[in-house]
Order: C-alpha cells, then sequence, then structure tokens
C-alpha cells in the first residue's frame, strides 16, 4: 500500500549545498506522481509532500563526503510514499494528518520505476534553477503563516521565500527576515508573537 525506497547517487557533479538533493527529490517525486496519476502534490518545506491537505510523503537525504574537498560523492536519498492506504491502515493519531494517493491500479513499481529514473538523471545537474523554481512554485508553505522553534521557544512568521540554497526567508511580525536552514515547520492561522 505504500512504496519505501532508498537510491544511492553518485553525482558527476561537485555538490556544496546539500539541500539540492532535498529539492530536488521532492520535485521530482511530484512529477513521478503527477505523470502516473494527474495529481499535483503540494511541497511542505523542506521534504514532505502533501496532497489535500494530507501527508502523502517524507524525503530524508544523506550526503557521504571527501573531508578534504568537501565534495559530496555519495547520496542516499530515502523516500516513503503513501499509494493506496485507508485510513483505517494508519494509527489513530495519523488519521487527521496523513493521506494517501489513493490508487490501487498502479503498481508500486512502477512508481519505484519513474522516481529512480528521474533522480538518476539529475545525478548531471542536481543544482538545475528550473528545479528550484518548481520546488518553488509546487510550495505549500510560501505566502502562509508558519509556526517553529526558535531559540527555545514557538514562533511564528510569513514564509516569504526560498533561497537559492534551500533556506526558508521568513518575515517575522516585527518585519525582520529570518532565515531556516533545517528544522520542523507548521502552517497557522494567526500569527504569534515572539
Amino acid at each position: 500500500k505504500g512504496l519505501y525506497m532508498s537510491l544511492i547517487l553518485r553525482p558527476n557533479e561537485a555538490l556544496t549545498v546539500p539541500a539540492q538533493i532535498t529539492i530536488a527529490a521532492a520535485v521530482d517525486v511530484c512529477r513521478a506522481v503527477e505523470t502516473l496519476t494527474g495529481l499535483a502534490p503540494k511541497i511542505k518545506w523542506v521534504n514532505d509532500l502533501y496532497l489535500n491537505g494530507r501527508k502523502i510523503c517524507g524525503i530524508l537525504t544523506e550526503s557521504i563526503g571527501e573531508i578534504e574537498s568537501g565534495r559530496i560523492e555519495t547520496l542516499v536519498v530515502g523516500i516513503g510514499l503513501n499509494i493506496a492506504l485507508a485510513p483505517e491502515d494508519l494509527p489513530d493519531e495519523l488519521r487527521v494528518t496523513a493521506g494517501s494517493i489513493g490508487r490501487t491500479d498502479i503498481p508500486r513499481a512502477r512508481f519505484a520505476g519513474e522516481i529512480a529514473g528521474r533522480l538518476l538523471s539529475r545525478c548531471e545537474n542536481f543544482a538545475d534553477v528550473q528545479c528550484l523554481n518548481e520546488y518553488r512554485a509546487r510550495s505549500l508553505v510560501l505566502g502562509q503563516h508558519v509556526s517553529f522553534m526558535h531559540k527555545s521557544a514557538e514562533v511564528s512568521g510569513v514564509a516569504e521565500a526560498v533561497d537559492s540554497e534551500g533556506r526558508l526567508l521568513v518575515r517575522m511580525p516585527d518585519e525582520s527576515l529570518l532565515t531556516l536552514s533545517s528544522g520542523k515547520i507548521s502552517l497557522c492561522s494567526f500569527p504569534k508573537e515572539i
């Protein structure tokens, strides 16, 4: 009912921005789902895919690099995609937030092949500007109020942009701009004061 896969990639270029991998993987999984189903998932920064307001996919990336050159030599991309899960397949605490593509007619192997083909072809160019622009266009959070932990306190602001390194730029209530490199964010209805 789900696809849980890891790909080992060896880029043909020097990668210095690890977020490029996660960005590319998120876009490629969205494209694969769209190609096979006609559905258009959205991306919640930085590595989750949503459909109809529910999380259908999580992506984790790990890199192995050479210390002296700083070059990333090997990437492991883990993808968990809910394809045909029914609400009763989920624990009670996830039924409100987790979702599924809802297709039983498409074999998991077709999803795996579509995703793997796209990611393997990216080994030539992970730092694709068009990919970053598509990532931004598919964003679930840009222009929305988001909350997150900062200096041991929950704060919120408006997700304003994703920069060229994949960081989320958040406009805070005092008009300052906070740059998030990693972490968990949540969509919220009302801004909270720092």
